[in-house]
């Protein structure tokens, strides 16, 4: 006859075990910067299709997904949209080998469809457009975490035209959720990455004016594998980084390295 303690011991690991398994074969999750979101379901279809494998994403502003990450969260891989925030987390031991630099953004300056359709717009004209009342929002993502918001303000100051946007800025919290100003219809115009050009249901609803190449430097995405990363974030970092990968990458406004 089985003790009862063996017995209630067995009866645990019994229902524990299916409960292991599941949490083993979930999808990991891989965080990746907001201007990544309209490459990377291309990417995990195409990476499905060839390994049978899912991924799943939690995308948002780099700097607070690196906090997430020294905080605990149970990312497996981490696609940055700068490179200071994987190498925060390399020098707080909290990656797996060493970081790879898989693309560089662009800044897209974008007015809502139909303003100013006759008339060309460059950077220098905000303080005009905002002085007659034609720009009343102007949208960026967050300079504080955000990296293309960093760069945006880079660029208004570079431009000698940031303090004139001040009394109409509107923050986005990452590149996404400015990219959704512009969609809405919340904003007259603002700069968002290059990258949301690619979908159709953006660009449609906005006006691209091109940047001088030379007016801001481009945004260099780094990633790394997070400690505890399985086979198949692993699997997906090295499709990111392959030939496959990176012509994903140019074919969505991306430059590769």
């Amino acid at each position: 006859m089985i003790p009862r303690s063996l017995f209630i011991l067995l009866l645990c690991l019994t229902v524990l075990l299916p409960v292991s398994a599941t949490a083993r074969d979930r999808p990991p999750v891989i965080a990746a910067a907001a201007s990544m979101q309209p490459v990377l379901q291309a990417m995990a279809d195409r990476f499905e299709a060839r390994t049978g494998a899912q991924v799943r994403f939690s995308f948002g502003a780099s700097g607070n997904l690196r906090r997430q990450i020294t905080r605990g969260a149970p990312f497996q891989l981490f696609l940055s949209a700068d490179a200071e925030q994987p190498a925060a987390l390399m020098a707080a031991g909290r990656v797996d080998g060493r970081a790879d630099t898989y693309a560089l953004g662009s800044l897209a300056l974008v007015l809502r469809d139909g303003l100013l359709a006759q008339r060309e717009v460059m950077l220098e004209d905000l303080p005009d457009l905002v002085r007659e009342g034609l720009i009343r929002r102007f949208a960026i993502a967050s300079p504080e975490h955000a990296p293309y918001g960093i760069a945006a303000r880079s660029v208004l100051q570079q431009a000698a035209v940031w303090e004139a946007v001040q009394g109409v800025l509107v923050i986005g919290e990452n590149v996404g959720q400015t990219a959704q100003f512009m969609r809405s219809g919340a904003a007259d115009a603002g700069l968002v990455a290059g990258s949301f050009l690619s979908d159709p249901r953006f660009a449609e609803t906005v006006r691209a004016v091109p940047l001088a190449p030379d007016s801001y430097q481009l945004p260099r995405h780094d990633l790394v594998l997070l400690e505890g990363a399985g086979a198949t974030a692993r699997a997906f970092r090295n499709f990111v980084l392959s030939a496959d990968g990176r012509a994903i990458l140019e074919a969505y406004g991306f430059r590769v390295p």
